[in-house]
């Protein structure tokens, strides 16, 4: 079964409803951040991204 991005976020949906500590700075970096690479090995994987926002793109 091939990754995709709707799987990532999926699997960010999940990581929501824990109880994770620091949850107010894990929702700011889900709010930022981006999906960038998916693994296509069969597991799931993926890269996330938060840009730095010190830095000017």
């Amino acid at each position: 079964m091939t990754n995709s991005t709707e799987k990532a976020h999926g699997w960010l949906e999940l990581l929501k409803q824990q109880a994770l500590p620091n949850y107010g700075d894990f929702i700011q970096q889900l709010a930022f951040g981006e999906v960038t690479d998916l693994c296509q090995c069969g597991c799931n994987g993926f890269d996330f991204f938060v840009p730095d926002p010190t830095r000017s793109f």
